[in-house]
């Protein structure tokens, strides 16, 4: 279990080419013990190509998101890109190219990636779930 503080940075890798950190959240729906996740990302690079890209999350969606239903955001308007340290954000999928070779291909996955299954049921009358090495499950998001 990570013990960091609740919205905090913390370095990953610092030298003289690279910075690269990330942010915790505390989510007190999940289990104690498992309620930490990362919620932010920023790489910073230096050298003949610098850029300064920052990944984050919002606990809400972004009004754009939230007030046009035919918008289609990443993580339904929680997930942000920043390629310019975090001055201006990008929160449709789509192939981002930034610098003269970064770049950053951004969708949404399916509903049973997020944050290791708290949000979803899963049947217990399929005998053995994918969990304890079965093959096949049934994943029924709750309402």
């Amino acid at each position: 279990k990570f013990e960091g503080r609740d919205e905090s940075w913390y370095a990953n890798v610092a030298n003289k080419h690279l910075f690269w950190n990330t942010q915790f959240r505390k989510f007190d729906t999940c289990p104690l013990d498992e309620n930490m996740y990362i919620t932010g990302m920023s790489l910073s690079t230096f050298g003949d190509s610098n850029s300064e890209i920052l990944i984050a999350t919002t606990p809400e969606p972004i009004e754009d998101c939230r007030v046009n239903p035919n918008n289609v955001c990443l993580g339904e308007g929680t997930l942000h890109i920043s390629f310019d340290g975090g001055n201006t954000f990008v929160s449709q999928p789509g192939d981002y190219h930034y610098g003269s070779h970064g770049r950053i291909v951004a969708h949404n996955t399916y509903a049973a990636c997020s944050r290791k299954w708290y949000d979803y049921d899963i049947s217990e009358k399929q005998g053995r779930n994918l969990r304890e090495g079965g093959r096949r499950m049934k994943v029924v998001e709750k309402k």
